[in-house]
């Protein structure tokens, strides 16, 4: 069972990482999450290939909750899915994957892939 405290921060942080997207925030993507400009234009292309404008609306987490977080035996650190709607509610089909990942006393969460699932 995950503690409630690292669920949690997973969806903060997911909440944060959309955020940036959703602004364009090329700054805070590669200083906070390592999504360099050419990965932020291939999120885009996804987004954009399942008829979503980021310059028109926004995403962000269904339901307000993770889909799925599990733990990684070996590795100190978590998967983490989440769901994506549009802001104004609309399905997209998109999920979202992350890891958080142990760094010292605290933890860091990692882009891995945005796709239609």
């Amino acid at each position: 069972m995950i503690d409630n405290d690292i669920n949690q921060l997973a969806y903060n942080l997911n909440n944060e990482l959309l955020d940036y997207i959703n602004h364009r925030n090329l700054n805070k993507l590669n200083s906070n999450y390592g999504i360099t400009s050419a990965m932020f234009e291939e999120i885009e292309e996804v987004i954009n290939d399942v008829g979503v404008d980021l310059k028109k609306v926004g995403l962000k987490i269904k339901g307000g909750k993770l889909l799925d977080i599990w733990e990684f035996d070996e590795l100190n650190g978590y998967g983490v899915e989440v769901d994506l709607i549009t802001i104004n509610g609309e399905r997209t089909d998109l999920t979202l994957i992350t890891e958080l990942d142990k760094v010292g006393e605290g933890y860091k969460l990692e882009y891995r892939q945005l796709g239609v699932m």
